[in-house]
């Protein structure tokens, strides 16, 4: 048996083991999903396995809160009057580990507080928490938009308190989205597998499965709610399914494998016909099988991320996209594979007329351009929906190394690039065969008419598309690339190594302009967008988001009963939460939510954007008007820019009670909201593009710097809008590099709204296309490592040349430093963003103390008047948000909305507090984080009167698109500098290892010659280091080796004389003898007068004449050779030499003889005789070796001052290991002659000056003579 024989066997068995076990465990679980009885127990399983895992967390949570109470030191330092020591102490609490999400709290037996580490959470206090006199406690209470389990340790009986606080979840998923915290519940998610929510005690849903979750002490602290138990099974995601699909995964493994081996032995259309449908059976199989998607990969996975429903789902997410492209891919390269197998063999539109040949060439032509074009058309809708259908920012400036959602997009779009090149060479080498069945070969001629005719082809059709989602350059790039890659030479001549790398250079010089035009048409469309939002009728559109947001907001009031009071004593969480759900909330509009209970009391409130006057002036107006009515306030009454719209309604329950009543206002935002900017990034880019407004054709209003206020509006801006039968139009600007959309708003005349799209100039452009190759080198690295791999196993050897080392050498020695300083780098460039930020925070704080010292004297101005409205005035004037915190806790914020969203926490960081507070610090900066967004915080103290009065603190938050536009052209600058710098040492390092494989490349070119008996010169190395030394010594080497060769060669011809002189004596002695033995009888004969003495002696004449004959052949052959006669050099015409010869052979009628010669005489120096005998040498060796039937064809011509002479024939020719002795003395294939006709002639033409070669042709032998002339 065989090795591959085995691995089939290994492989079917396998495959036959896995696929069985994954349909016994899979044909349990379908019955445990399809029995309605069981799913309330299913049901109970899951919440159990919740339970406990929570009940472990707690315990984690305890073995925290433990481990702090019982720390003596930690105690005693934070009782200490010291402040030093008090800082030691929230040093020492900060320093123990603990998850991402809790809080640390020490309190005394009051409940003061003592240290603190992490945010505070508003949970529960010791007091508040049942069996504090005991060892421990554990409370789940609502606080705002959270439920907060805290977990309670003593230390000598109720002396002093750790607190360990975590959030268990967060209400709304609207709200989620700010929160960037991981919650219990996702925790428990991670640890049981599945999903339950955490509700209050008592509060029973009977929809629900309702399990008790229990604290330390067995206390009851929740509920925990499961799915629905009349729910589809598709709610139990907890069931054990992961160990069938990874069996599943095997199986299809070792299927493919076995399935491989099969088909290799198969014919090549039959095994690609075979593996493509296989592999789309596999590829349908694990959409079936839900794989991917059944592992929890993140954005990998999430049809939010990217999705299309294209196929049935096969690309549905960014991995099934890259599934289906890949398989794609190898469907392609097997069908192709295919073609070529076909065309070698199969010459096509060999019709009989040349008319008939054309038409059917001009038919094709239409077909494989329409072709051409709708595959260039699926080519670019798929990259087009890979861009705009997606979520994920393909071009992210903020990052370096893209996330792997952007990778595996980009990987895709690669494979699609890769499978349109395929297509495109297939199409036209298809052509190629056709058009070389029209022509007799395919001539330059027969492109012309191909390439004229699929470009006109294209030409039309581009020229007639509307649709816009074929790019211009993508028919002509078609066109190109094929015809490089089609040539029917490259294909039949095996170089499919240097095709397939001109296709992976052509996959990326495709790939970077279309991906560039789709994202830049994305961001063109995203502005175009945002322009035509922005000259939307304020009044219909406003009225028209209140009456949504007030329709959706009435179920969920109706449902949750927000109206009695502010939820749990905290003002603002109720309010928020609604807020959050609302559209209003993810536009760029100031905008709040108030509360009323059923007496028209205010219980709620959360405002965005709008001072405390505004607030108030805006809700007045909406009071005085009608019920679900959109009310507006003019500007001028609140000294605004803008109106400001509102809405009221009244919600009543199902007996038609009343419930209470809500309250939206809005206005426009004159600067984007903080929540707003932190919560919804904009999808157009970092930078905000430069607007002018145009009313009557006269700018207003500009934010551009190349449009000044009053500038005038050209004409052909008119004229192309009036054209067009859309309201914008895009135009090219004259005076800089960027385009112009011009907007025209539909309700009020002659206004005109322009915004600037930018180009991005070179830096940019490199930094985007360098990520891309990066991705696509990390792609071709793979594929090689697996191919590495695959032969490594098989047996085959991997073969990396001498140069391919050392240019992998060079580049890891100069990519490995270069890493290490661009990491320096960045860490020193990070340094200097931060000694900026840093500088940046103390300027503004001492600008703020300026400012709160110059209103505030006295501690009682410091109690009443610094509130968020004092907060809100000075930052609107210094342009600055700050907050002021007294002692660890908040007073007042210009942007108390964070804080009463429970967005920002409200208690001052415990090592902000002991550094600030405690050492008197005058700046320390922080971290914090809202939603994606992590900004640094500045803190520093508020000295009034040379006392202490607080903690303010100043966010980068309005400043963090500055920063982010800084981090992105720093990224920028240092990638691609440290690109150019990699590519120049990649460079010197190709040329360093060329130079010095290159000779050694030629020197072992030269051993094999010389192995082969040819000894080839070697030009000596002007270059004085150790590869010049070793050549020139190889060729001193080879020098010494043509000497020895020389000297050999004279020994051989010795050798061979002596040889000769043998073989001569041999061959007189022969007929000596019998001459000797005819004398004697002859003699005898005499001797006894015989009777027939006459005829005796007529026969020994006879003998002794054919023998001294035959003496004088073999001393006539061996002259010649020897050079015995004289010669006499005179100037001889060959062409009559060789007229002369010809005519002595006219008597063999079986020969052929044609000559083609100059017909003027062509004289060189030489003897007659010596040439017409080389020339009837030729001629008898030739006839001989044809037994006196063929053809000989004899041509001349000179050429650089020497006549050269073709002597061809039509025999048998030399066999191939004979050919080299041709020429040597006494060899001879013949059985008859002395093996001296060659030898002579080549001695005769070299005596000349020339010289005389074999060359073997299809049919006999032919030998090129060179005479100087």
């Amino acid at each position: 048996m065989t090795k591959t024989d085995r691995r089939l066997r290994l492989s079917v068995w396998a495959a036959g083991v896995c696929g069985l076990s994954a349909f016994l465990l899979w044909a349990v679980l379908p019955n445990l999903k399809t029995q309605d009885n069981d799913r309330p127990e299913m049901a109970a399983q899951m919440l159990k396995r919740v339970r406990e895992a929570s009940l472990e967390y707690i315990r984690s949570l305890y073995a925290n809160a433990e481990s702090v109470a019982a720390d003596r030191e930690l105690y005693r330092l934070a009782l200490s009057r010291d402040p030093l020591e008090v800082a030691g102490a929230f040093d020492r609490l900060a320093g123990y580990p603990r998850p991402q999400s809790t809080t640390l709290e020490l309190t005394d037996a009051r409940g003061e507080i003592l240290a603190w580490a992490g945010r505070h959470w508003r949970g529960a206090t010791p007091f508040e928490a049942t069996g504090v006199q005991r060892d421990s406690a554990t409370v789940i209470a609502p606080t705002g938009a959270f439920l907060v389990l805290s977990v309670f340790a003593t230390r000598d009986s109720g002396k002093s308190f750790a607190v360990v606080s975590t959030p268990v979840q967060i209400d709304e998923e609207a709200v989620a989205r700010l929160f960037p915290v991981p919650s219990l519940t996702s925790i428990l998610h991670e640890l049981a597998g599945t999903h339950a929510t955490f509700e209050s005690i008592g509060n029973v849903n009977p929809l629900n499965l309702q399990s008790p979750v229990v604290g330390l002490r067995g206390e009851m602290i929740a509920c925990l709610s499961g799915p629905s138990i009349d729910g589809p099974a598709q709610e139990f995601p907890g069931l054990p399914a992961i160990g069938p699909t990874i069996l599943l995964v095997l199986t299809i493994v070792f299927g493919w494998t076995a399935f491989w081996t099969v088909t290799g032995r198969l014919h090549d259309g039959m095994s690609s016909t075979l593996r493509v449908a296989a592999v789309w059976v596999t590829r349908y199989a694990l959409l079936l099988l839900g794989i991917p998607g059944r592992f929890d990969l993140g954005p990998l996975v999430d049809s939010a991320a990217y999705g299309s429903p294209f196929g049935n789902g096969i690309t549905g997410t960014p991995l099934d996209l890259l599934l289906s492209a890949i398989a794609l891919t190898l469907s392609l390269a097997w069908l192709e594979k295919t073609i070529d197998g076909r065309l070698a063999h199969t010459r096509m539109l060999a019709f009989r007329t040349r008319r008939l040949r054309w038409l059917s060439l001009a038919v094709m032509i239409v077909v494989v351009s329409a072709l051409l074009i709708a595959i260039s058309r699926a080519f670019a809708a798929s990259i087009k929906s890979i861009v705009v259908d997606s979520t994920l920012k393909l071009y992210d400036s903020l990052n370096i190394v893209p996330d792997a959602g952007v990778v595996v997009l980009l990987t895709a779009s690669l494979l699609l690039t890769a499978c349109l090149i395929i297509s495109w060479t297939s199409l036209l080498r298809y052509m190629a065969s056709a058009a070389s069945g029209v022509a007799s070969h395919f001539a330059f001629s027969t492109w012309v008419y191909v390439v004229a005719g699929i470009a006109f082809a294209v030409g039309v059709f581009t020229f007639v598309d509307s649709s816009g989602v074929l790019p211009l350059t993508l028919p002509v790039a078609a066109v190109v690339v094929g015809i490089l890659l089609a040539d029917p030479e490259r294909i039949s001549s095996g170089r499919q190594t240097t095709l397939w790398t001109i296709r992976a250079v052509a996959v990326i010089v495709l790939a970077l302009p279309v991906i560039d035009s789709m994202v830049r048409q994305k961001s063109r469309d995203g502005i175009r967008h945002e322009v035509e939002d922005k000259l939307r009728p304020e009044d219909s559109w406003f009225s028209f988001l209140l009456s949504t947001d007030l329709a959706a907001l009435s179920r969920d009031a109706a449902e949750t009963a927000p109206f009695s009071s502010a939820a749990n004593g905290i003002r603002g969480t109720q309010a928020f939460r609604l807020w959050a759900r609302t559209t209003i909330s993810r536009q760029p509009l100031n905008s709040g939510v108030v509360l009323y209970d059923a007496a028209g009391r205010e219980t709620d409130r959360f405002v965005v954007g709008f001072s405390s006057f505004e607030q108030q002036m805006a809700l007045n107006a909406v009071f005085q008007g009608d019920e679900e009515t959109a009310q507006t306030l003019d500007s001028r009454s609140l000294g605004s820019k803008s109106h400001v719209y509102g809405m009221w309604g009244t919600f009543r329950n199902s007996e038609n009670g009343v419930l209470g009543s809500l309250a939206l206002i809005l206005s426009p935002a004159e600067e984007e909201p903080l929540l707003l900017a932190v919560a919804e990034r904009s999808s157009t880019g970092l930078t905000q593009a430069p607007e002018v407004e145009y009313l009557g054709g006269e700018a207003v209003r500009s934010t551009d710097p190349y449009v000044r206020s009053g500038s005038l509006l050209g004409a052909d801006v008119f004229s192309e809008l009036e054209s067009v039968r859309r309201n914008w139009v895009w135009t090219r600007s004259h005076n800089r590099d960027a385009d112009i959309l011009y907007v025209r708003d539909p309700a009020v005349p002659g206004r005109i709204l322009a915004v600037a799209f930018e180009d991005q100039d070179i830096r940019w452009q490199v930094f985007h296309a360098v990520r891309i190759i990066a991705v696509y080198a990390m792609i071709v690295l793979l594929v090689l490592l697996v191919r590495w791999v695959v032969r490594w196993f098989s047996g085959t050897r991997n073969v990396m040349s001498f140069r391919t080392r050392l240019f992998l050498a060079f580049g890891s020695i100069a990519v490995i430093p270069l890493i290490l300083l661009a990491i320096y780098n960045q860490s020193l460039s990070e340094e200097r963003t931060s000694r900026s930020i840093r500088t940046a925070l103390q300027r503004e704080l001492s600008q703020v103390v300026q400012r709160m010292n110059a209103s505030v004297q006295s501690e009682e101005d410091i109690d009443r008047g610094v509130t968020d409205d004092f907060c809100s005035s000075v930052a609107a004037e210094l342009d600055i948000e700050f907050s002021f915190f007294r002692g660890e806790r908040l007073q007042a914020s210009s942007r108390p909305e964070l804080y009463a969203s429970s967005l920002l926490g409200d208690r001052v960081p415990g090592k902000v507090f002991a550094a600030v507070q405690l050492l008197s610090d005058d700046l320390v900066v922080e971290t914090q984080r809202i939603g994606s967004v992590t900004y640094a915080v500045g803190y520093g103290p508020w000295i009034v009167n040379g006392r202490p009065a607080g903690i303010l603190s100043v966010p980068t938050l309005n400043r963090q698109m500055e920063i982010e536009q800084e981090l992105a052209e720093r990224n920028a600058y240092i990638l691609v500098a440290y690109v150019v710098a990699l590519v120049l040492m990649l460079v010197v390092g190709g040329y360093l290892s060329e130079r010095i494989a290159r000779p050694l490349r030629e020197l072992t070119a030269t051993t094999r010659e010389l192995g082969q008996g040819r000894v080839v010169p070697v030009t000596r190395s002007s270059r004085t280091d150790e590869v010049g030394e070793l050549i020139n010594a190889f060729d001193d080497m080879l020098q010494q080796l043509e000497t020895s060769r020389q000297q050999l060669a004279r020994a051989e011809r010795e050798h061979a004389w002596k040889e000769m002189a043998k073989q001569v004596a041999h061959e007189i002695k022969n007929p000596l003898t019998p001459m000797k033995l005819s004398v004697q009888h002859l003699r005898q004969a005499f001797k006894d007068k015989a009777r027939d003495r006459e005829r005796i002696l007529a026969q020994v004449t006879k003998m002794l004449l054919e023998q001294i004959d035959t003496l004088s052949r073999i001393a006539t052959e061996f002259a010649h050779f020897a050079r015995l006669p004289q010669r006499t050099f005179e100037r001889v015409d060959v062409c009559r030499v060789i007229r002369e010869v010809k005519d002595l052979f006219t008597d063999n009628r079986g020969i052929a003889i044609t000559l083609r010669l100059p017909k003027e005489a062509v004289l060189v120096i030489a003897d007659a005789d010596e040439l017409q005998r080389v020339f009837i040498n030729l001629f008898r060796n030739s006839i001989q070796a044809m037994s006196e039937r063929g053809s000989i064809d004899v041509s001349a011509s000179v050429e650089r001052g020497m006549l050269h002479v073709v002597f061809a024939d039509s025999g048998p020719g030399v066999p191939e290991h004979l050919r080299s002795r041709i020429f040597e003395p006494s060899f001879s294939t013949k059985t008859e002659g002395m093996g001296l006709g060659l030898a002579i002639v080549r001695r005769v033409i070299e005596d000349m000056g020339g010289t005389i070669t074999l060359r073997p042709i299809d049919k006999g032998a032919a030998f090129d003579i060179h005479i100087p002339i």
